[in-house]
């Protein structure tokens, strides 16, 4: 006897057969009325739907036969399923596969057999429908026909089984992951709650306070407010931005960065916080990096600022250094920002979880340091956006490391380390020095905002004056440059009544205004950006605008250093 070879195929062939959960089942009048068709139709006293298990041949269906199983090493199925053809068997007695086989030594005394392959959808053949007759026999064509369509309705059924495992498993899954979304957002709309109303809390209540405060109690509430009002709009910023990726809104363009400057402006902004927790951030060149690379610097500025900021959220003491490093080697020329700290760590059942939307820490470290779960999210899909990826490597109570590549595109000319560090000095010195003075107009509906922009100003020492409506920003405009008087900068509302700023700017640009016209709005989308700038605008500022971006734009055009763009 010649035991049957094991199918290359037979772990997957398995899985594929305890998938449809069938073995050791009850009989089914659809299998069974197939075998007693067959038995029937092909004259024999046996006929068996046969599935073949790790150890076994086990009926789900049988005509002519007592036994439920026999074991797989003697069974004439096993050696069925190693081939897609009906496998036959004329005469078992002079066959040296089977002539000693105890199936045919014995009862039921096998000598004829022919068995057609049964396959699940993925192809793996999990059994037969076989004939058997206690007499030797030939098989023509035309019963081998009879015995293999009726096979292919075997097939159907337990394909029929298996797309209903299929699709009940998916369905228990979309129930599980629907369940654990709402648990999730339940979860985040407590978080956002805690999140929103400590700010809100913070400033309403300090507003207070300020009414009745000594004077020299005014400096530490103004900085209580003002840090709260930058922590609320940081939340609102992330809800937004994650809702826009959500709806596949989100946008990057390609543009010249200059390398040593958006990694200085992002660790001198963030050095702030954290010398206030004693912590020396500092930044490295990890060899020679490019002058410029093609990417779009808000959005790599976001994801820098959220990776710092959380590095030096979770870090008491120590450092935070960030690393960076160029590679050209591969398809993509890749710059990398490698950051790491000195912080809490990441426990290793976490560390797979934190790029999810809504994931937090374990509880106490949530309750501890706060935040929504969406920051990590958002940079890894900005990071995507950005043809890059986001790793982490962490060791709870020793720190992390949070690597952030970026396709570098086009990039020009390379700097060597020492030029990078004086590049570096020299871009965190930047505006320290220098002055600015002009005069400049200011086109916005809101007085309160007028009166903002206005003492913003002022402790510049420049001139401005304010109009409401866009229809008024023309014209005021327009009889200065006629006067030789033109306004060196005008900081336009997009959305004003009477004209909008949009079609203000570009009634300007067609009676031949050049010069700079800075567009100040709430919309964000990057849609809304392009708008601004083909309607004639220089620059782009969202509202609330960051001081320090106001201070960069007047550095920009108003500088004494520098020639401003005429008005005329």
């Amino acid at each position: 006897m010649i035991e049957p070879k094991t199918p290359d195929d037979e772990q997957s062939r398995l899985a594929a057969l305890h998938f449809l959960e069938i073995l050791d089942t009850r009989s089914e009048e659809r299998f069974d009325r197939i075998t007693a068709l067959a038995c029937d139709l092909l004259k024999v006293p046996i006929c068996l739907i046969s599935l073949v298990d790790e150890g076994r041949q086990w009926f789900k269906s049988r005509q002519g036969l007592d036994a439920t199983e026999t074991p797989r090493d003697i069974s004439f199925c096993g050696h069925a399923i190693l081939d897609g053809d009906t496998f036959i068997v004329e005469d078992a007695s002079r066959d040296d596969r089977f002539a000693d086989n105890p199936l045919v030594a014995s009862d039921p005394n096998i000598r004829f057999y022919a068995g057609a392959p049964l396959a699940t959808t993925d192809g793996h053949r999990i059994g037969t429908l076989c004939i058997i007759d206690r007499q030797p026999k030939q098989l023509d064509v035309a019963d081998q026909r009879i015995l293999e369509n009726l096979a292919e309705i075997v097939e159907s059924e337990l394909r029929s089984r298996e797309e209903i495992r299929l699709y009940n498993q998916q369905l228990e899954e979309a129930k599980r992951r629907i369940r654990d979304n709402a648990d999730v957002k339940l979860q985040f709309l407590a978080t956002m709650s805690h999140e929103i109303r400590t700010p809100m809390t913070s400033m309403l209540g300090y507003l207070e306070l300020l009414e009745e405060a000594s004077p020299e109690d005014h400096t530490e509430y103004v900085g209580i407010m003002k840090s709260s009002g930058e922590q609320l709009l940081s939340l609102i910023n992330e809800i937004l931005d994650h809702s826009k990726v959500e709806a596949g809104q989100m946008r990057a363009e390609r543009v010249s960065v200059e390398t040593t400057s958006a990694l200085s402006d992002v660790v001198k902004l963030m050095r702030v916080r954290a010398e206030q927790k004693g912590i020396a951030l500092t930044l490295r060149f990890d060899g020679q990096l490019p002058a410029l690379i093609q990417t779009d610097p808000i959005r790599l500025r976001q994801i820098l600022v959220n990776l710092v900021g959380n590095a030096v959220k979770f870090t008491e003491s120590g450092i935070v250094e960030v690393v960076a490093s160029f590679d050209a080697t591969g398809e993509r020329p890749m710059l990398s920002m490698a950051v790491h700290d000195s912080g809490i760590g990441i426990s290793p059942e976490h560390l797979d979880g934190i790029f999810e939307p809504f994931a937090q820490a374990e509880d106490s470290i949530s309750r501890r340091y706060g935040g929504t779960g969406l920051g990590l999210s958002l940079s890894r899909q900005l990071a995507e956006l950005l043809g890059g990826s986001i790793e982490v490597e962490s060791t709870l109570g020793r720190g992390s490391v949070f690597s952030l590549s970026i396709d570098a595109g086009a990039h020009e000319g390379i700097r060597s380390n020492d030029d990078l560090l004086a590049h570096s000095a020299r871009t965190e010195q930047r505006h320290v020095a220098g002055e600015i003075s002009g005069r400049v107009l200011i086109a916005d509906d809101q007085p309160v905002n007028q009166r903002l922009l206005e003492k913003i100003l002022q402790t510049h020492d420049l001139h401005s004056q304010s109009v409401a409506d866009g229809a008024q920003a023309v014209e005021v405009a327009m009889r200065a440059k006629d006067a030789g008087e033109a306004f060196d900068l005008i900081l336009m509302d997009m959305v004003m009544p009477v004209l909008d700023g949009y079609t203000a700017t570009s009634r300007l640009r067609a009676e031949g205004y050049r010069g700079p016209i800075v567009a100040l709005t709430a919309n964000t989308q990057e849609t809304d950006r392009e708008k601004c700038l083909r309607s004639g605008c220089d620059e782009f500022l969202t509202k609330p605008f960051d001081r320090a971006e106001l201070d960069r734009v007047l550095m920009r055009f108003l500088a004494t250093s520098s020639p401003k763009p005429a008005g005329v």
